[in-house]
């Protein structure tokens, strides 16, 4: 039985209606209200859930840059001195605790944040990556690799790839010390944003292919989404880091067309035909390398030992590998 309630209306009629029937036209408005912002935050993580695609990435990396910067400049004018500094050899990074306290301030902190770290590329974030990656590895096991997880991988491996664009350096600097000519070495503080920049877009293509790659070995169902989630990845950091979101398209589309006419990794009978060869020639381009066989034996080797040292089956997979021994 539903509990009735009478009223008298202005005329002096009785009205008998039931309470539900007030208080359930509340509730009806509420629950329809609730389900219009339900399926509005539905749609929103929905899209959070697909790839942006790598122009609009590289637009959003952009913006973050452009806010940090603007959260930057903020905090040196109400200090009197520089915000964040590189300091030695090494390229340490400096942050005054004012910095870091502006940006956990922000209204949008919890991407802030996260964005901050991943703006630098020095020798030593490359270091401090290094050292935590096997860490990195550990934590995927067992994992199940759903649309969050392999967003997170994909940013992961877009950070370490990124972090290695000074590998041409590092092998013509290291041929230049076997050889003793000093006067061929390249000073890697005197790098400008130019030259950065461009040996950046280089290693995003080659990374890109090397887990495309392997992705397709090891997580084969999902390899389209997560090479999408890889693509956008790298293009939003390579637009947080300063790199024009024009110049990140255009040469991403330049390079997946390049790179696939080549299907083997090394060819014996015709080196110039092998997929190796041309990332070094590549990557080497930049910083006007001569290419040489050393020159690009040297940069093979670093990339094979950093692509081998990121354990990509392992991490894709979520499963421990035991190696033989």
């Amino acid at each position: 039985m539903k509990r009735r309630h009478v009223s008298r209306n202005p005329s002096g009629h009785t009205d008998e209606e039931p309470t539900d029937g007030h208080m359930g036209t509340i509730f009806k408005r509420r629950r329809e209200a609730e389900a219009a912002a339900n399926q509005a935050i539905g749609a929103a993580l929905e899209r959070a859930r697909r790839p942006r695609g790598p122009h609009a990435s590289a637009i959003f990396g952009a913006s973050l840059r452009a806010q940090l910067a603007e959260i930057g400049e903020a905090v040196e004018a109400k200090i009197g001195k520089p915000a964040y500094g590189i300091a030695g050899s090494e390229q340490v990074l400096m942050v005054s605790p004012e910095l870091i306290t502006a940006i956990r301030q922000h209204q949008m902190s919890d991407v802030l944040e996260g964005a901050f770290h991943l703006l630098f590329t020095t020798r030593t974030t490359k270091k401090e990556l290094i050292k935590q990656w096997p860490a990195a590895i550990s934590s995927s096991y067992n994992q199940a690799n759903d649309v969050v997880i392999l967003r997170r991988k994909a940013l992961l491996l877009a950070n370490y790839a990124l972090q290695h664009y000074d590998m041409p350096i590092d092998a013509v600097n290291e041929v230049a010390r076997r050889s003793g000519g000093g006067e061929n070495k390249i000073d890697p503080l005197q790098v400008d944003e130019e030259l950065e920049s461009e040996l950046k877009l280089e290693t995003a293509a080659i990374w890109y292919r090397l887990i495309d790659e392997t992705a397709n070995d090891c997580i084969q169902q999902q390899r389209q989404l997560f090479s999408e989630f890889v693509s956008d990845s790298l293009a939003e950091l390579l637009g947080l880091q300063g790199v024009a979101a024009d110049h990140i398209t255009e040469r991403v589309n330049e390079r997946l067309i390049e790179y696939d006419q080549y299907k083997r990794w090394f060819d014996d009978d015709s080196p110039e035909s092998s997929l190796l060869i041309q990332f070094a020639l590549r990557a080497l381009a930049p910083i006007g390398g001569e290419m040489n066989v050393s020159n690009i034996t040297a940069y093979v080797d670093l990339l094979f030992a950093a692509f081998t040292g990121a354990t990509l089956p392992e991490f894709l997979t979520g499963v421990q590998l035991i190696s033989e021994t």
